[in-house]
């Protein structure tokens, strides 16, 4: 069983054996040692390896794709106030972006809608290319699309799709 937090506590003796000097250092150490237990947590996971997300590159498909929904899931409200702004005030709108294999991404562009999403429910698509349009209206700020300075695989909805090595890895975004 696994302790999530702990308490302690400090027995005082009253019976005047100990006078206001002998004393005077431990309100700093009582006050030292309850912070370290409020921040146990953080301290733990910091310097002896708590737990730890999974690096990208050890999750398989699945995790990857659960991971993609719950981000999803975390920012949709967010991505249809930032596109009602956006379509308001005639700035940047995000019509469709994809992310993945250039081969399977210009097959993905002459196609109407409707079959765009049919398509990419079928292999090879469905590993192969991400739909990225919440994910990168999310980062709409202003009329400008500001992607942050890290690995797509760090975005919000965003990871590395199954791609064999001579296929160009592209996102494109209309």
């Amino acid at each position: 069983m696994k302790l999530k937090h702990f308490y302690f506590g400090i027995p005082l003796l009253s019976t005047g054996a100990l006078t206001t000097d002998d004393i005077k250092w431990l309100a700093p150490v009582v006050l030292g040692i309850s912070f370290l237990a409020m921040k146990w947590d953080k301290i733990k996971a910091k310097f002896f390896g708590g737990a730890k997300e999974k690096l990208e590159s050890e999750m398989t498909f699945l995790e990857k794709h659960e991971k993609r929904q719950k981000d999803l899931k975390l920012i949709a409200r967010r991505v249809k106030e930032i596109y009602n702004d956006e379509v308001r005030k005639n700035g940047l709108i995000i019509l469709e972006a994809y992310y993945g294999s250039r081969k399977c991404i210009d097959e993905l562009r002459v196609l109407d809608q409707a079959d765009k999403i049919k398509t990419l429910l079928t292999e090879p698509y469905a590993s192969k290319v991400l739909d990225v349009t919440d994910s990168m209206r999310f980062y709409v700020e202003d009329s400008k699309l500001v992607i942050p300075k890290r690995t797509k695989g760090k975005m919000y909805g965003v990871f590395v799709p199954l791609i064999s090595l001579e296929e160009e890895l592209v996102l494109y975004i209309r």
